[in-house]
């Protein structure tokens, strides 16, 4: 009985000793790395008072031309969003079963209103969008919703939503004012999304 105690002790003296070994390692490592950070700001913060570095408010001469500002920030977006995909899977797949409830809600509505109300014309005259283009009425409300599901989604993925938005509310505009259209909406379109958003 005394050996069987005496060994079982043994191993978990082993057990310990091990489990130490293994936390002063990582703890040696983290120590290492963290002298590398402290040089590195400190070597970082000499190169800047020596006026190694330029202004903060000079542009790199790689980032002078359109073509490689417009380069990095598509690889800076396609990085974010390929992120962004990957990690809010339980996210997005809230986001879809609303998505399909609200539409199957309202188109289940609107046929139910059309066939058991009495005068269903007084109802469609109200809700002229949901009767005469059903799809695009109930695409507009989850995609107003939806980024809120979110924390802190990046700007492309909201600027995604903003523009399929934006051509939504276009559509009904188009077949509301047939007459006064004549490509006005396509002039606000551009204002909104294009020049609104480089001037602020």
């Amino acid at each position: 009985m005394w050996l069987k105690a005496d060994s079982a002790n043994r191993r978990s003296l082993f057990k310990i000793n091990f489990l130490q070994n293994r936390v002063a390692i990582a703890y040696s490592n983290i120590l290492n790395e963290t002298d590398r950070i402290d040089d590195k700001v400190d070597r970082f913060a000499e190169r800047a008072f020596e006026g190694e570095f330029g202004y903060p408010w000079e542009i790199d001469p790689q980032y002078r031309d359109f073509k490689s500002a417009f380069g990095s920030t598509a690889d800076l977006n396609n990085t974010q969003l390929y992120y962004f995909i990957k990690k809010e899977t339980r996210t997005h797949f809230i986001s879809f079963i609303f998505f399909a409830l609200f539409i199957g809600w309202l188109l289940y509505n609107r046929e139910t209103t059309k066939r058991e109300t009495e005068e269903p014309e007084l109802i469609i005259a109200k809700a002229t969008y949901v009767f005469k283009l059903p799809i695009v009425s109930s695409l507009l409300v989850p995609l107003a919703i939806i980024p809120y599901f979110y924390d802190h989604p990046p700007v492309a993925f909201l600027e995604v939503i903003f523009l399929l938005t934006l051509i939504l509310v276009l559509i009904l505009v188009k077949k509301t004012f047939q007459t006064v259209y004549s490509g006005h909406c396509t002039h606000c379109f551009i204002l909104l999304y294009f020049i609104v958003p480089a001037i602020c």
